[in-house]
């Protein structure tokens, strides 16, 4: 992982706060170019984890079927509404 101190104290505030609350944080990130895009973390059980599919994009790195959520899944979308608007 590579940013700005900024940027990484702020990804450190969204890992501590789903730690503590147990429930989806999210931040705002942005690339050099100034895109941004917003960085959910969601603390999950290994078990859930393992029940997600594999996000590569890759066409030869998926099963021909794929089982379980993709990871963009997980939260809902009312929640992933509320998450956005950090």
């Amino acid at each position: 992982m590579v940013g700005t101190l900024e940027s990484l104290q702020a990804l450190r505030d969204a890992i501590d706060k789903a730690l503590v609350t147990g429930q989806a944080s999210s931040m705002t990130a942005y690339v050099n170019d100034g895109e941004g895009y917003v960085l959910v973390v969601l603390p999950q059980t290994k078990e859930e984890v393992d029940a997600l599919q594999t996000p590569y994009t890759e066409d030869f790195a998926h099963p021909s079927e794929p089982s379980g959520k993709h990871p963009s899944q997980v939260v809902g979308s009312d929640k992933y509404r509320e998450l956005m608007r950090v």
